[in-house]
């Protein structure tokens, strides 16, 4: 009896021994998540004037900077301007569409027209057009464009050609969204590791997930 109580703890340490060896490498080893978040520029003109979007009311809330990589974002949350930069986009989750933005400060574009949080229409008509350029291009409508880094956004309404919008308005398209990439957020959005708590690591160097 004690030659098999023996030969099965010889068992189970020849078992136990190697997997609790790997799981403390792994638990060692364990890279913290990263985290989804880069930066894009936006502007929006209105029969030649720029559009204040430093308001307030366009801005993110900062305590949706605590959202965490194991829970649903919040649409906010996903991405937002805040400490009232008016063009400089953040966005801080996978496929990312630039009518999730709108949406975020209520306001609406469609191929042809423009609505601004106050329900204020602006609509294509044989004088004034809505378009939008998009990284040097013209695009017809970029709400179902996901939000890449870098881009450039320009959403306008007015009188202008073309050429003039290409050549002119588009410059006046801020180009800072690198600069924000290679910083800390303003408020509380800083960083782009999210650190795993205890239990997390102990999870994946058990079970890989």
């Amino acid at each position: 009896m004690k030659k098999k109580i023996t030969l099965i703890i010889l068992i189970l340490l020849a078992i136990l021994i190697p997997l609790g060896v790997t799981t403390e490498i792994r638990f060692i080893n364990y890279k913290d998540v990263k985290q989804v978040h880069y930066h894009a520029n936006v502007a929006i003109f209105i029969n030649g004037q720029k559009f204040d979007l430093a308001q307030q009311k366009y801005m993110e809330k900062e305590e949706l900077c605590t959202l965490t990589t194991d829970k649903p974002k919040d649409p906010i949350g996903r991405t937002h301007m805040h400490d009232l930069i008016p063009d400089v986009v953040h966005v801080e989750d996978e496929a990312v569409l630039w009518a999730h933005y709108l949406t975020n400060i209520h306001f609406a574009v469609g191929k042809d027209y423009l609505i601004l949080d106050d329900g204020t229409e602006y609509r294509s008509n044989d004088v004034k057009k809505v378009s939008f350029i998009l990284n040097g291009k013209i695009v017809e409508d970029p709400s179902n464009i996901i939000i890449g880094d870098l881009d450039r956004l320009l959403i306008n309404y007015g009188m202008e050609s073309q050429d003039d919008l290409l050549n002119t308005r588009f410059k006046e398209v801020k180009d800072t969204a690198k600069e924000y990439d290679n910083k800390n957020d303003p408020a509380t959005c800083s960083g782009n590791i999210e650190e795993a708590d205890f239990w997390t690591k102990l999870k994946f160097s058990l079970i890989g997930q």
